[in-house]
């Protein structure tokens, strides 16, 4: 009996060890992860505070090529629906801007009278600048008395005129005022041509009668090209005003051109509905490119292997760039009423990155070792994130061209409701751009441009409705038209003044609106990403488009002007640029050359808000791709060049700036401050 009872705990204990060893058994024949695993020793190891702990170091076996290659087909499948989505997102997006591309050429391959007439306008606006050009280059020109401001009187009534004729080109149907007016518009440019020719005329005849020498002979023979330019100007300007009333009014009923004992009110007694249809001859079409293959359908997606989806996306990539380019050509041809073909030359055409080669790297997709394995999983993850990026990018795309933000009941819409939509955003941009332009008005002029804002707004929302801007203050009865002339609801003064030496020090820096702000002064952009200097285009001021008016990407590198020393072109980039002053200042300042900034500026709901822009020495304003400012000629800067009354959007609004330097230096300032608070003053 005793001794059985000293054998009992051995018995036990072996008992206890089958059961263990039994129990540990089961679990590693039913638990493949724990068969593959084996314990190390302890590691010891220094943490980041740099105290001593110890690790167990736990290895796995090496899988099994059967094993790797079981892992490497899940993970593909993953991946492959990953692509797939990515490929379908694509597709849609580079289809629906195809779709807009074709409703912009469309447009402009059917031309109406409107088209026409405004096409004209421009050459005609482009001859006054050019005298206007040649004035200001010749210093015999400039000290004659009357010819400068003949000239420049002239340029500004054919810059309004040539705008106006841009917005009803853009529109489907021209409102019988607008048309009146316009023709009233045409008019006036005629009549000025009368003083500013009699003033080149003058001109030429004092050259004519100093002493002969070298000089005189110069100047009489400059003098003679600008006579017959002025002559050759004021004999289109009065076929174009022909043209233009013979399409408004009955052959019989031609009134003259009104004068102080003929009020201009008798011109509207016609109206434009009863007038024939007007077939006009269409230009020659563009040539069309070679014929693209159609776009992989959907199906054609779901049947492909994993590198055919990546390269099937790099494809579509290149389609993408093509379409938006094209888009962006048609869009500026529309806006300036030049051919096609031309506005290709003058649009930058943005490359999207299409990601690394890893069309081998996919097929590698029967790995043999854990190696092998690694470098197929991360050629799969590379190609995945390089698909949302580029589908992303795509949609950014789109948005850009069509004014609104894609989604699934615009998909929807047919090609007339497409061509309504693009149409009224490209007259609603070109309302701006005659809003915005400073030419012709003294410092200090107020523009508002809430309304025409507000009506961009609505029509790049989602719901194509009103959105929430409308609690800036904007009420029922605001005049959309009111940027023509004095705000009718009075809260459009006509002029604001500065003072510079109280702004500079009371003014602080931010890029940050708050309704419930205590801080209701001056506020200055003081923050920047600025890239430049390219060289200054001759002509008129704006006319010739770079890189970041087409697309603001602040990764892409283009060549700018050639440097002074190396006569190399410089390589330019996005540069931070972070001011303590009013007046930024680009990198490299140089003379005669173009810059350009950009930034964003945020705001906890919409802002009814007064931007001053100044310059040295002009400068162009978008504010959310619509112009908001455009000054002209050479000048210092001056805090009260220019004010604007604008609707910014809750979140972020986009600020992007051209500045156009001539001789000396370049520098530009853009200020804001709550329209209550400025008006208040």
């Amino acid at each position: 009996m005793i001794g059985l009872i000293q054998k009992f705990p051995l018995q036990a204990a072996l008992l206890i060890s089958l059961l263990l060893a039994a129990a540990a058994s089961l679990a590693l024949y039913f638990n493949d992860d724990w068969r593959q695993t084996t314990f190390a020793i302890l590691e010891v190891e220094v943490d980041e505070e740099g105290e001593i702990v110890r690790k167990v170091k736990v290895e796995r076996p090496e899988p099994n090529r059967e094993q790797v290659r079981e892992i490497a087909r899940n993970k593909e499948l993953k991946k492959r629906e990953e692509l797939k989505e990515n490929a379908r997102k694509l597709r849609k997006t580079v289809l629906s801007l195809e779709e807009v591309v074709e409703a912009r050429k469309e447009s402009l391959s059917t031309p109406d009278i409107w088209d026409e007439l405004a096409a004209q306008s421009s050459h005609l606006m482009q001859q006054a600048d050019e005298m206007r050009y040649w004035q200001t280059k010749s210093r015999f020109l400039t000290q004659q008395e009357g010819v400068a401001k003949s000239l420049i009187q002239l340029r500004n009534l054919a810059d309004t005129h040539s705008k106006q004729m841009r917005v009803l080109a853009l529109q489907i149907e021209v409102e019988n005022d607008s048309a009146w007016a316009a023709l009233e518009q045409a008019r006036e440019v005629v009549v000025q041509i009368t003083p500013a020719q009699a003033s080149i005329v003058s001109a030429y005849e004092s050259g004519v009668a100093l002493p002969a020498d070298r000089e005189q002979e110069k100047i009489v023979r400059f003098m003679t090209e600008r006579v017959e330019a002025m002559k050759q100007f004021a004999e289109e300007a009065k076929a174009y005003l022909a043209e233009f009333e013979s399409f408004l009014m009955p052959a019989r009923a031609l009134p003259p051109i009104p004068t102080e004992d003929t009020p201009a009110e008798t011109l509207t007694e016609t109206s434009v509905d009863t007038l024939p249809e007007v077939e006009p001859e269409l230009p020659a079409s563009e040539s069309d490119s070679a014929e693209r293959e159609a776009v992989p359908s959907e199906a054609d997606l779901d049947r492909m292997e994993t590198d055919e989806l990546y390269e099937t996306i790099q494809a579509m990539t290149e389609r993408l760039d093509e379409a938006f380019a094209e888009n962006k050509a048609a869009e500026l041809a529309e806006f300036k009423q030049i051919p096609l073909d031309q506005a290709k030359e003058q649009v930058y055409a943005p490359k999207t990155d299409p990601g690394p080669d890893l069309a081998e790297s996919l097929k590698q997709n029967q790995p043999n070792s854990s190696e092998e394995f690694q470098a197929f999983n991360e050629a799969l993850n590379q190609a995945v994130q390089s698909s949302e990026r580029i589908a992303r990018q795509a949609e950014n795309r789109l948005s850009s061209a069509s004014g609104a933000q894609s989604s699934d009941d615009k998909a929807s819409q047919t090609a007339d409701q497409l061509k309504q939509a693009l149409s009224k955003a490209a007259s609603l941009k070109a309302k701006m751009a005659m809003a915005g332009s400073n030419m012709g008005r003294s410092n200090g002029n107020l523009q508002d441009l809430r309304s025409l804002m507000q009506q961009s707004y609505a029509n790049a929302s989602l719901s194509g409705g009103d959105d929430d801007t409308g609690q800036a203050g904007l009420s029922a009865s605001y005049d959309s038209e009111s940027f023509l002339g004095a705000d009718k609801s009075q809260n459009n003064p006509s002029g604001i003044r500065l003072d510079s030496r109280k702004t500079f020090a009371q003014a602080l820096p931010g890029r940050r609106f708050d309704q419930e702000s205590s801080r209701k002064g001056w506020i200055f952009v003081d923050t920047w990403y600025i890239i430049g200097p390219w060289d200054l285009p001759k002509g008129p001021e704006f006319e010739q488009s770079f890189p970041p008016e087409t697309m603001v990407d602040l990764d892409a590198s283009y060549e700018g002007k050639r440097h002074p020393r190396t006569k190399e072109a410089m390589q330019l980039r996005w540069r931070f640029v972070q001011s303590g002053s009013l007046r930024i200042k680009p990198p490299d300042e140089l003379s005669s050359t173009v810059y350009f900034a950009y930034t964003e500026v945020f705001c906890e709901s919409a802002m009814d808000v007064v931007v001053a822009v100044a310059s040295d020495d002009r400068a162009k304003l978008w504010i959310n791709d619509l112009v908001v400012f455009q000054d002209v000629g050479l000048s210092g800067w001056q805090l009260d060049e220019g004010f604007r009354r604008v609707l910014l959007k809750p979140g972020y609004n986009s600020f992007l700036l051209r500045l156009e330097n001539g001789p000396a230096v370049a520098n530009f300032s853009v200020l804001m401050c709550p329209a209550d608070a400025v008006l208040g003053q």
